[in-house]
């Protein structure tokens, strides 16, 4: 990705987390995708399926991670590092 975001520590619930684009819009991703579609729509329905998706549970995949990682931390700043890590060259776990 080769940006970096300093992301605020204020807590885990109800806040909203700048990414990539400095924001949550799909369009603002499509530059990080690689993909066969030659139109912004269809990398936008694409994003929209996956976090639409009811069989991917993320509270319950990293839930405990992420409070368990952030539960005695001290400082004001944390920096987040998405590891887009690809497993059998065909799974991705971010």
């Amino acid at each position: 990705m080769g940006r970096y975001k300093a992301l605020k520590n204020t807590g885990l619930d109800g806040n909203c987390i700048n990414l990539l684009g400095e924001c949550i819009n799909l369009t603002k991703w499509d530059i990080y995708v690689q993909s066969r579609a030659l139109f912004a729509q269809s990398r936008q329905r694409r994003f929209s399926r996956w976090l639409h998706n009811s069989r991917i549970n993320v509270h319950s995949v990293y839930g405990t991670i992420i409070r368990s990682a952030v539960k005695d931390w001290k400082q004001e700043v944390m920096v987040l590092i998405l590891d887009t890590t690809m497993l059998w060259n065909e799974y991705c776990i971010v």
